[in-house]
């Protein structure tokens, strides 16, 4: 699993799937991800919303169970690779010459989010 995680870490999504291995989550659930939903410190992610595909649009939609959010908590591994991750998407911030502030984890090229359904945008973004 080490070689894995190394070459998660070094791929422009690797966090992504990093963060699918080692929780469980559902791709939508994954890419609703945001940063406030993400406690690095104490390791662990609170899932709260998901990205689906709807009437052919993607919209966002809560996930929370008894008005809870479903908490994983993540390895050492995941923890790192989301550092790495976070440090790439301010870079890209900075570059873009637009960005949409979404605040999720798992963006497009411009800051937006990703849609479930779109493999170049899920192996195309930040």
């Amino acid at each position: 699993m080490r070689l894995v995680t190394v070459h998660m870490v070094v791929h422009f999504m690797g966090a992504l799937y990093q963060v699918l291995a080692s929780t469980g989550c559902r791709k939508s659930e994954v890419i609703g991800l945001r940063w406030t939903d993400v406690d690095l410190d104490e390791g662990v992610i609170h899932f709260r919303q998901a990205r689906v595909p709807v009437g052919g649009k993607v919209i966002t939609k809560p996930t929370l169970k008894n008005g809870m959010p479903k908490s994983v908590p993540i390895d050492a591994a995941t923890v790192e690779a989301l550092r790495v991750h976070r440090k790439r998407q301010a870079q890209a911030q900075l570059a873009a010459r637009t960005w949409h502030d979404s605040g999720l984890v798992f963006t497009n090229r411009n800051g937006g989010g990703l849609s479930p359904g779109d493999r170049k945008a899920v192996s195309g973004g930040v």
